[in-house]
C-alpha cells in the first residue's frame, strides 16, 4: 500500500488516527505514524493524484481544527506539526499547476 492509501486508511479504519479522533480519542503513537504517512506523500503531474491528495490534506485540517478532545499540550503541537505539512504539499500542488 502507497503513503496515500495508507493514509486514506487513517481517516476510515477503526484504528485510524483520525477515525478515533472523530471520536474522542487523540492517540499520540497514530498522531506519529500518521504525521509520518503525510511525511512520506508528494504530489504529482497527474491530476487524479493531486485530487486524492489535496482532499486528504484538506480533510486533515479541518479534522485538526475541529478536535474537541482534551488532550491538552499535544493537541497545539501536532495540530503545528500537521498544519506545516499539509501547507507544503498545498504550495506543491500549485508549484505543480495544481489540479489543472
Amino acid at each position: 500500500m502507497d503513503a496515500l492509501a495508507a493514509l486514506e486508511q487513517e481517516f476510515v479504519s477503526p484504528d485510524g488516527f483520525f477515525h478515533r479522533l472523530r471520536f474522542g480519542t487523540f492517540d499520540i503513537a497514530a498522531a506519529q505514524r500518521t504525521l509520518g504517512l503525510l511525511r512520506q506523500t508528494e504530489a504529482s503531474r497527474e491530476p487524479h493524484t493531486n485530487y486524492r491528495l489535496a482532499y486528504l490534506l484538506w480533510s486533515a485540517h479541518a479534522e485538526l481544527e475541529g478536535i474537541s478532545v482534551d488532550a491538552g499540550e499535544h493537541v497545539a503541537r501536532y495540530r503545528s506539526l500537521f498544519f506545516a505539512e499539509v501547507s507544503a504539499r498545498f504550495e506543491t500542488i500549485g508549484k505543480l499547476g495544481g489540479m489543472a
